[in-house]
């Protein structure tokens, strides 16, 4: 990171606390986390099925092999 990032990234986090006090700004950035949570939950959650199929499919191919 350079210097530059680094100030963007205080300016940021300045904006954001400043605009705590503002109730819509709060509900659209909750709304946005949950939506993201959301996402990345139903992304896991498939990561997970697929390696568990994965590893199902292995399984019964390798009992097939011997």
């Amino acid at each position: 990171m350079n210097i530059d990032d680094l100030k963007r990234m205080k300016s940021e986090i300045e904006t954001s606390y400043n605009n705590l006090s503002n109730p819509q700004w709060v509900a659209s950035e909750l709304s946005h986390l949950k939506g993201k949570y959301e996402i990345l939950n139903q992304v896991i959650e498939q990561g997970e099925q697929n390696a568990t199929t994965q590893s199902t499919s292995k399984s019964k191919s390798n009992s097939n092999n011997n």
